[in-house]
């Protein structure tokens, strides 16, 4: 729209004309409004810059959490990896126990007949050192009856047991003990051969016998025999001069 210069120069003349006072009023008017004008951009320029940081903060926060995902998921798919190999060793286990249990279910039977058959021997050797090798056999027993033990540590004392009573056979060895003669308890000195002989002396080395086994008695031995007892239980005591001993095991009965 456009104004006459007759319409635009009565304008102006009017506002030429105000009076000073009406003049300074419009002013103080206008300088009041751009001054509340001011605040508020300060205002607005401070909503902005606080929102702005938060924006910064929201992204830096994005940020970690888009790093935080990307671990996890490299941590998932290892222990998915983990997973998987730990039910491949699962499965394998459980193959193995099903065997073991097979196998025990196997060799417990044949380890209480290793053990009937052992304690049979042991009952009918020659009875040197009987007492302790029966307790030994009554430990075993208990060992083997024991649910707290594995089936390996049972067969492992039963094998300790087998050697054990296998190494009698290649000792000569004399200890002290305590025997009915006569219907007197006497202390005497036992020797025994391995499995071939077992013997007695009396402690005033007058008196000498061999075991019989089949009769289950013993058989006294003249002087010569007594003598070479003597010796024998003096070389198995670590005392006298290892020597050679004719024993004259002929005659006895096994």
């Amino acid at each position: 729209m456009k104004y006459s210069s007759a319409i635009l120069s009565a304008l102006f003349f009017s506002l030429a004309v105000l009076p000073v006072s009406l003049q300074a009023s419009s002013v103080d008017n206008i300088n009041a409004k751009v001054l509340v004008s001011q605040a508020n951009q300060v205002q607005l320029q401070s909503k902005i810059d606080h929102l702005d940081k938060q924006q910064s903060a929201l992204d830096t926060e994005y940020r970690q959490l888009l790093q935080t995902l990307e671990a996890t998921n490299v941590y998932n798919q290892q222990l998915i990896q983990r997973l998987h190999k730990l039910d491949t060793s699962i499965d394998n286990i459980s193959e193995q126990l099903v065997s073991v249990v097979a196998i025990d279910s196997e060799i417990t039977p044949l380890m209480s007949q290793m053990y009937q058959s052992l304690l049979g021997f042991v009952q009918a050797d020659i009875p040197f050192l009987q007492r302790q090798r029966l307790t030994q056999m009554q430990v075993l027993e208990a060992d083997l009856a024991d649910p707290e033990l594995s089936v390996s540590a049972k067969y492992q004392k039963l094998l300790q047991a087998f050697v054990e009573e296998e190494s009698y056979a290649a000792q000569m060895k004399s200890y002290q003990g305590n025997l009915n003669i006569s219907g007197r308890d006497t202390q005497v000195n036992f020797l025994h051969l391995g499995r071939s002989a077992w013997y007695y002396q009396t402690l005033d080395a007058r008196s000498v016998a061999i075991w019989q086994q089949a009769t289950k008695r013993w058989q006294l031995l003249d002087a010569n025999g007594n003598e070479n007892i003597s010796k024998a239980i003096n070389m198995a005591s670590n005392v006298g001069i290892p020597e050679l001993i004719n024993f004259n095991l002929r005659g006895l009965s096994q």
